[in-house]
């Protein structure tokens, strides 16, 4: 089953579609293989909800299922010099053991460089569990994608082209998204330096602004599948 959700986080909008995924792709420390952080971009100013999604056999392997507010567990950037850029909230456990979820919250005077995360400096962030790193994930602050009204442009694939760039695990962000046209999404491979096609992984669309179009679909095309297409429904 395939659901979508409308989260709003004043001032901007996230549209997810959300599945569970197998990804044997993931950064630096190997403590946790398997596992891989969605989204994994953000803009200054932005409050961004993010999931760290472990290996759907990995039972437990974050701990028990809490609201962890003691910092037994916790995310943060690797260098010290870096944690002024980007502050994270307590984080939860849930399913089963297998995912947390955390904001994060990027520091509004940050000047990145480009809307390509393939452009600026990706920023280590890591889970650490009683002071010991467990695990390291890439996360890159962004300028938004100045895509607006598109209406006029005779493209229909998001994430390609004219239409912006997906990150390395698979999210976009946009200044905003209208037309009166219906689109569909690459599954051209996000970030061909790893293993697999990081496109399949769960697509997230950021706003900072309105977002009006005739639909974005994420079915299945061909036998290969589609963005959304493995789903687990929504959470």
């Amino acid at each position: 089953m395939m659901k979508y959700f409308y989260y709003r986080s004043l001032p901007f909008i996230i549209i997810a579609v959300v599945f569970i995924l197998l990804s044997n792709n993931s950064s630096a420390q190997n403590n946790l293989p398997g596992s891989y952080i969605i989204p994994d971009i953000g803009s200054p100013g932005m409050n961004i909800y993010i999931e760290l999604i472990a290996h759907t056999d990995s039972i437990g392997v974050f701990g028990d299922e809490s609201f962890v507010l003691d910092n037994s567990l916790e995310l943060k950037t690797v260098d010290e010099t870096d944690r002024w850029k980007i502050q994270f909230s307590p984080v939860t456990v849930s399913w089963s053991g297998r995912l947390i979820t955390v904001q994060a919250f990027i520091h509004p005077e940050l000047v990145p460089a480009s809307y390509r995360w393939d452009q600026v400096a990706a920023i280590p962030i890591a889970l650490f569990k009683d002071g010991v790193l467990q695990h390291t994930y890439n996360f890159y602050v962004v300028l938004p994608f100045p895509l607006g009204d598109v209406s006029g442009i005779n493209e229909s694939v998001l994430g390609q082209g004219s239409l912006g760039i997906r990150s390395p695990r698979g999210a976009m962000i946009v200044d905003s998204f209208i037309s009166d046209r219906k689109y569909i999404v690459s599954k051209q491979d996000c970030d061909p330096t790893t293993p697999g096609n990081e496109a399949f992984l769960p697509f997230t669309l950021i706003s900072l602004g309105r977002i009006d179009v005739a639909g974005i679909s994420v079915n299945a095309d061909t036998s290969e599948g589609g963005v959304g297409g493995g789903g687990g429904g929504a959470r």
